[in-house]
C-alpha cells in the first residue's frame, strides 16, 4: 500500500476528504463532528448532505485562509484513493494580534444546537490563541506522512508547532518531538441557571459529556532547552490506560441519556 502525501488543490477532492475525515472520527465516535457537520436523518440521502455541507463549509474556510493549507495522503495502489488527510495553518505573525475572534455557527439554525456550537467553538479559539507565530494543525485522520511535512516546514520557517487533537492521537504527535501541555475540557461551564436550560441544549452537554482535547507544542527546531521551567512538560501518565480512560470517561453511560438525530 504505497502511500503519498499530496497537496489538497480542488474542491472536487473535498467529499471524499471529508468522508475520510467523518469516518477517521467514527470509531470511537466523536461528539464535535456532530456539532460541526450535523446529520439530519438515517438515510443515504442524509449522509450525502452531511458530506456535501460540510466539504463546502471546509472548503469555502480554506480558499479564504492565507494560512490554510490542505494536504491529503493517497494510496497510488488503489487509485489514488484518499486515506488520510491534514489541515495545517501556517502564522508567520501572530495570528490573534487584534483580538480572539467569535465563531458563528451559520450552519445551525437559530436555537440551542446553534448556542451551544459556538460555546464550544469560541472555547477551542480561546485555546488557540498562542500569541506567537506558529504552525498549528488539527488532525483529520492523518499520520507519519503529515508529520515529517510539517516538522520540515517548522524547522525551515523557524516557526513553533501547536497542535489540538484527541487525546488517542497524542502517541503519534509524541513520536515527533510533541509534549502535552495539558487535556482541555471543551464543555461549555455549568451555569447556575442550566437546571431550567432548554432539553436541546441538555442534549448536547449530555452528548459531549468529558469532550476533551490534547495541547501539544514542540519549540523551534524540536529544542526545549529553556522550556521546561516555564511549565512545559508532559501533563498524566502518557501511556495506554491513560488515553483509554479519557475515552471512557465520556463514553460510559450515565443516568440520563441523550437522545439526538444530529
Amino acid at each position: 500500500m504505497p502511500l503519498e502525501l499530496r497537496p489538497l488543490l480542488s474542491a472536487a477532492d473535498m467529499p471524499e476528504y471529508i468522508s475520510c475525515y467523518l469516518e477517521a472520527f467514527g470509531d470511537p465516535d466523536s461528539p464535535f463532528t456532530h456539532l460541526v457537520a450535523p446529520l439530519y436523518g438515517s438515510d443515504a440521502a442524509a449522509q450525502k448532505d452531511r458530506v456535501l455541507g460540510f466539504s463546502a463549509r471546509q472548503w469555502f474556510a480554506h480558499s479564504t485562509d492565507p494560512s490554510s493549507r490542505l494536504f491529503k495522503v493517497v494510496d497510488t495502489g488503489r487509485n489514488d484513493k484518499i486515506v488520510g488527510g491534514a489541515k495545517w495553518n501556517v502564522y508567520l505573525e501572530d495570528p490573534f494580534k487584534n483580538g480572539v475572534p467569535k465563531a458563528l455557527a451559520y450552519w445551525w439554525p437559530p436555537g440551542p444546537s446553534k448556542q451551544y456550537t459556538e460555546a464550544v467553538l469560541n472555547r477551542l479559539l480561546e485555546i488557540r490563541n498562542r500569541g506567537k507565530p506558529h504552525i498549528y494543525y488539527r488532525r483529520k485522520g492523518a499520520g507519519n506522512l503529515m508529520m515529517e511535512w510539517a516538522t520540515r516546514e517548522a524547522d525551515k520557517l523557524g516557526l513553533e508547532i501547536h497542535i489540538e487533537g484527541s487525546p488517542l492521537g497524542s502517541t503519534l504527535y509524541t513520536k515527533h518531538g510533541l509534549r502535552i501541555l495539558e487535556i482541555a475540557e471543551l464543555n461549555p461551564p455549568l451555569e447556575a441557571q442550566e437546571e431550567e436550560a432548554d432539553e436541546e441544549w441538555k442534549s448536547w452537554r449530555e452528548l459531549t459529556r468529558g469532550l476533551r482535547c490534547a495541547l501539544l507544542m514542540r519549540p523551534v527546531k524540536g529544542d526545549w532547552s529553556g522550556h521546561d521551567e516555564r511549565g512545559f512538560t508532559p501533563k498524566g501518565d502518557l501511556t495506554t490506560n491513560f488515553w483509554e480512560k479519557q475515552v471512557q470517561d465520556r463514553t460510559t453511560p450515565s443516568s440520563t441519556k441523550a437522545e439526538l438525530s444530529h
